[in-house]
């Protein structure tokens, strides 16, 4: 991974980890969870590839906006494939992700409203990331557009935005013939009860444009079914989830790869 820190990830990761931590957070919430799955997929591999993913997620609200952030280190099991040797290999992932949102209602003092809409704010991001494979990934793309908070169930949450995707990865081979392209997003979360248990279904899914030249349009679908098991290990409430995450990717990293399948889910708050 050294390349993609000499490329300028370290501070994307900083970032990540600790965004606007010099603003007083109105609200703040971080949580670290668990995914396993058997069934997740390579491009150019026929296996089925087992992986293990530790998730840091991060979002606070402040005097003019929001942030949210997340980073993901998966370990692969040994049925990737070298995309020069086409030997074994276990390579770490690792890919983060940074938002913030500037809100007009915050900024103007006054509500920015129209129907459902219930804010507007301009939205940018940075992505990043990189893997330990012969093929050696790394992303980096900078993300701007803007961003609508829309009406939801008590409790719950929803955003939808259309962004500018600006991508400058690079692999083992060199710089990726790259392009600008669209993102779209939809966020959510709500809620639910199902007699004494209390749960929550979040996610999201995103649309991203080829971001190369013979590329495909991405589609990345992520939704979480969890129930609240803080009661069972006498822990404060709200705290400790036990779920599903299921997984749908059509045309990953912009190939003809597809995933769909479920991964078990261990979501803590601290």
């Amino acid at each position: 991974m050294k390349s993609m820190f000499n490329r300028g990830g370290a501070w994307v990761i900083a970032a990540a980890l600790c965004p606007y931590q010099a603003i007083a957070a109105d609200w703040s919430s971080f949580d670290m969870q668990y995914l396993y799955s058997t069934r997740f997929k390579e491009p150019f591999n026929d296996r089925r590839v087992t992986k293990r993913i530790v998730t840091a997620e991060y979002t606070n609200a402040y005097a003019l906006g929001s942030n949210y952030a997340y980073v993901d280190i998966a370990k692969s099991s040994r049925d990737e494939l070298g995309a020069v040797s086409g030997e074994r290999e276990a390579p770490l992932d690792f890919f983060a992700e940074w938002y913030h949102t500037l809100s007009a209602s915050k900024l103007l003092n006054t509500p920015a409203t129209l129907g459902p809409i219930k804010d507007v704010g301009l939205l940018a991001g940075l992505v990043a990331g990189a893997k330990s494979s012969e093929f050696r990934p790394e992303t980096r793309a900078y993300v701007l557009g803007v961003e609508a908070a829309l009406s939801a169930v008590t409790g719950g949450f929803q955003t939808l935005s259309l962004s500018l995707y600006d991508d400058h990865s690079a692999n083992a081979f060199g710089n990726v013939d790259s392009r600008r392209t669209y993102r779209l997003a939809h966020c959510f979360g709500a809620p639910f009860s199902i007699g004494q248990l209390q749960g929550k279904l979040e996610g999201f899914w995103k649309l991203i444009g080829p971001t190369f030249n013979g590329g495909k349009t991405q589609f990345l679908a992520q939704p979480q079914v969890m129930i609240d098991a803080s009661p069972w290990v006498n822990a404060k409430p709200a705290t400790l989830f036990l779920g599903v995450e299921y997984q749908y990717y059509r045309n990953k990293y912009g190939t003809d790869t597809k995933e769909s399948h479920p991964q078990l889910l261990v979501k803590w708050y601290l």
